[in-house]
């Protein structure tokens, strides 16, 4: 491996990530008068005010919900889509902090702090998780059983061509499953008819089958009701007496474990007229909440349809006399809500619908206020996660486009709270970086807000100060960009005992204010003298010191190591390194954090009992805690590591 090699490496990296050049440009200029920049929003109350749907933070927020309310009385404490299954579909289950995840055409997977791991390899279209947490029901046409500490399977319901089982949930004493029987007939031509939906409840004791109602998705609700949806309607069904009463139209219904509440999925149908003979018609999904006796119901989600503008030619378009609908659908489609173990998260599968990609989200509930340094907290989460509706929902009239991938986020702090001109001032700041190069900026910013019901909106954004800090034209220093340019130290000032090789380059760094301090790395490169490395060091600005912290010549047993990011803490005292060895065909990473107070490392990978993923990713620090993202096999799944314990949590966990 030479030179160009690396080079090659880093420029193919770069390539694949879209860079938003605009803020490349703005946060690389030299500053020479403080800029003051606004994001005007205009104050109109928008749907997704009303929902006030807010995402804490990913660690720091106590799970407080304690008091059974009506569902409209009920607080989102945040939504966080922490898995990434690709274009497959699937389902999920969640007991005690592990969360089991069926992924269609592949199998079932155990998601918690031991890692993700695969438990059972073949095709799973269902899943529920016991509630005493020993054993998963799942489908596959077939009706099954699998016990967790044996990862035994035992078949139940043998489907065949025309009769299979599917949609199967437990019943709170352990014994009973409510599942669905669905026959088909072959048609004539081609294709089937549905000739039966049976709702069917099995007692594992004895086997005897027993039908309940017609209808999909059943859940239990309490003793002697079910619900589950027929013809569009959600359903609750008095066992006994054979009653039965609407809640909503929806499907997917879920009941929760403590058997108040029922979560499912509700589309809004609305249509616009665009000319005499031309409609639009929406179709949009959101994630409902209701009471189970049929109280009250609350809109979880806040979805939206991009705004595509018509031209006059294709509003010209139709030309026949009979008018015309386009249908439109919402960005997001949701399926299959879950209810965790404990009734205070919700588990939903929410696909988009322009790149096919499914992720697996968790709403949370809480009966505590929701501050507004909340409300900002979240906002700046939802553009590092780059959801879009998640901060579009925390805005008024939101511009389209407000995420971009590079430079992007690797993390925030909020630095005070209080009012300005009768205004909620919310005061913050997001650090910058950029993959693979030594380039970090950070951006000031007042949020103001406004309260509304329960929570806050933000109605205005104004960037207050920027700073940069990176390698000097000429490379030979590092430079701070403010109002004016300053030196913090020449590459020459390195101790010679800290940088003995001639052939190397600045590569990935981090700056903190509040540490007053830098942290870099220097890609040594591979000639006919060495092997490629990475030293990573940090820079007193204050006292004008150099402190070594670590030179990594080998990751996994490989050599001819590569930096692909460097990012710390606002603080300056945690550093996480991401690397990789060019002489790894499959070019897996590792990623390394550093305590620099107390001179300590911990490798992320290591921390994990099963590790079937192919990549570990840096993805920001959230105060001092970092978030990852563990990848392969097309599923991505997010962890937090916190380094003053040494824990690592899966989200299910936190």
């Amino acid at each position: 491996m030479d030179n160009k090699f690396i080079e090659k490496q880093m420029l193919d990296l770069k390539e694949q990530i879209k860079v938003n050049n605009d803020l490349k440009r703005n946060l690389r200029s030299s500053f020479d008068k403080k800029t003051v920049k606004r994001w005007k929003l205009p104050v109109a109350v928008a749907v997704a005010a009303v929902i006030c749907v807010v995402m804490v933070s990913y660690l720091g927020s106590p799970r407080v919900y304690v008091n059974h309310v009506n569902a409209a009385s009920i607080k989102i404490l945040n939504q966080v889509s922490f898995a990434d299954i690709g274009e497959a579909s699937g389902d999920a289950a969640e007991y005690k902090g592990t969360v089991y995840n069926a992924v269609f055409g592949q199998g079932i997977y155990a998601y918690d702090s031991n890692g993700y791991r695969e438990i059972y390899k073949g095709e799973v279209n269902a899943l529920n998780v016991s509630p005493d947490g020993k054993k998963l029901v799942f489908s596959d046409g077939n009706l099954n059983i699998f016990d967790i500490e044996t990862s035994k399977a035992t078949v139940l319901l043998k489907g065949d061509e025309s009769t299979y089982y599917e949609q199967p949930a437990w019943a709170s004493d352990n014994k009973h499953i409510i599942y669905v029987k669905k026959v088909i007939e072959p048609l004539e031509t081609h294709g089937f008819e549905e000739t039966e939906s049976s709702i069917c409840q099995i007692d594992l004791e004895n086997m005897d089958v027993k039908k309940l109602a017609d209808g999909n998705s059943p859940s239990y609700a309490g003793k002697g009701n079910i619900v589950f949806e027929r013809d569009g309607n959600i359903i609750r069904k008095n066992i006994k007496d054979q009653s039965e009463k609407i809640i909503d139209t929806g499907r997917f219904p879920s009941v929760s474990p403590d058997g108040g509440y029922v979560a499912y999925v509700k589309t809004e149908k609305r249509e616009k007229a665009i000319s005499a003979k031309l409609s639009v018609e929406e179709n949009i999904d959101n994630v409902w909440i209701a009471d189970v006796n049929f109280e009250t119901k609350k809109q979880l989600t806040m979805n939206f349809v991009e705004d595509e503008e018509m031209s006059e030619d294709e509003i010209a378009e139709n030309t026949s006399d009979l008018p015309m609908s386009i249908l439109k659908t919402g960005m997001y489609s949701y399926y299959n809500p879950k209810w965790s173990s404990d009734s205070k998260n919700l588990y939903v599968l929410k696909n988009n619908n322009k790149t096919r990609n499914m992720k697996l989200m968790r709403i949370s509930f809480t009966d505590s206020e929701l501050t507004a340094e909340n409300t900002v907290a979240n906002f700046i989460q939802a553009l590092i996660s780059r959801e879009d509706d998640y901060a579009k929902s925390l805005m008024h009239n939101p511009p389209d486009l407000i995420t971009v991938s590079n430079p992007r986020i690797v993390g925030y702090k909020i630095l005070k709270s209080g009012s300005e001109n009768g205004k909620l001032c919310i005061e913050a700041e997001t650090y910058w970086s950029y993959t693979a190069q030594p380039d970090f900026q950070v951006l000031k910013q007042n949020y103001y807000l406004s309260s509304l019901n329960s929570g806050y909106i933000i109605d205005e954004i104004i960037t207050e100060d920027e700073l940069a800090v990176g390698v000097s034209k000429d490379g030979q220093s590092l430079v701070m960009k403010k109002e004016k340019d300053q030196i913090l130290f020449n590459i020459n000032d390195i101790p010679k005992n800290y940088l003995s090789e001639e052939n190397y380059r600045i590569a990935s760094l981090a700056f903190s204010e509040e540490g007053n301090s830098v942290i870099f790395s220097i890609q040594v490169l591979e000639d006919d003298a060495q092997k490629s490395s990475v030293k990573v060091l940090a820079y007193d600005i204050r006292n004008k010191e150099f402190k070594f912290i670590d030179h990594i010549k080998n990751i996994n047993g490989k050599e001819n190591v590569v930096i692909e990011s460097l990012i710390s803490d606002s603080s300056g005292r945690y550093a996480a390194v991401k690397l990789f060895s060019s002489d790894d065909p499959d070019f897996k990473t590792t990623v390394l954090v550093y305590d620099l107070k107390n001179n300590k490392k911990a490798d992320i990978g290591s921390l994990l009992k099963y590790a079937d993923m192919g990549a570990i990713h840096t993805k920001f620090w959230d105060k001092n805690v970092l978030v990852l993202e563990l990848a392969g096999e097309g599923q991505t799944m997010s962890y937090l590591y916190n380094p003053e314990n040494g824990e690592l949590k899966s989200f299910g966990e936190n």
